[in-house]
């Protein structure tokens, strides 16, 4: 049986990405940069430290770019605080189901408790999740496992039989990792082929979850 389901939340809950990618342009044009294209698909479901790190490897060791990857997390804040963002299409569908059947569910992003708390409270969803990671807790960043580890621990399940949805390589190697189920629904950052070999399920959308969770309970 299935006993719980984890959440990504950045590109997987939300249309939060395209705000990320907006706090990188208006960050990196202030210090007369350009976003570099690969940047993206690499920090997509890092915490803080590894998109710092990554940054400054992509740039060099450019001064500028580091102090624009700092200022972008500000810039994000602003924005989420502001508007929140979108939800993904069938979040709403896939948490009444999940409820009706008393399945457990979590967040686990690598995302601020702040960025977390805005999207959740412009939603109103906030109080649907009993459990929620962020990066905050300094936990090692995905490709680990350690933020679902963490997760599962909190709900008392079993990582062979927790599912975990995500749309970022970093978080299909980080529950592959774990031993999770990880299903991928993609959003605007691409996966390599190994990552995609990684996800056990693969979705358009997360209508498309519910009756997975019913055929592998059925399996049962």
């Amino acid at each position: 049986m299935i006993e719980a389901v984890i959440f990504d939340m950045d590109g997987l809950m939300f249309d939060s990405e395209t705000v990320w990618l907006k706090s990188w342009e208006i960050a990196l044009a202030q210090k007369g940069l350009e976003l570099d294209p690969r940047l993206f698909g690499m920090i997509a479901g890092a915490n803080r430290e590894s998109c710092l790190e990554t940054v400054d490897e992509l740039y060099g060791g450019d001064p500028l770019a580091i102090q624009a990857a700092e200022d972008h997390f500000r810039v994000a804040n602003e924005l989420f605080r502001a508007e929140g963002a979108p939800m993904k299409e069938g979040l709403c569908e896939l948490l009444d189901y999940l409820e009706s059947r008393n399945t457990p569910k979590a967040i686990a992003s690598s995302s601020s408790d702040e960025v977390v708390s805005s999207c959740l409270l412009h939603a109103n969803v906030q109080s649907r999740f009993p459990v929620v990671a962020t990066g905050d807790l300094g936990l090692p960043s995905k490709p680990a496992p350690d933020l679902f580890l963490f997760v599962a621990r909190a709900l008392g399940v079993e990582a062979r039989s927790t599912i975990v949805l995500e749309d970022s390589g970093n978080g299909i190697r980080a529950a592959h990792a774990g031993g999770f189920i990880p299903v991928w629904i993609p959003d605007i950052a691409p996966l390599s082929e190994s990552d995609q070999a990684l996800a056990q399920y693969a979705f358009d959308s997360l209508l498309q979850v519910p009756g997975l969770v019913d055929q592998l309970n059925a399996g049962c």
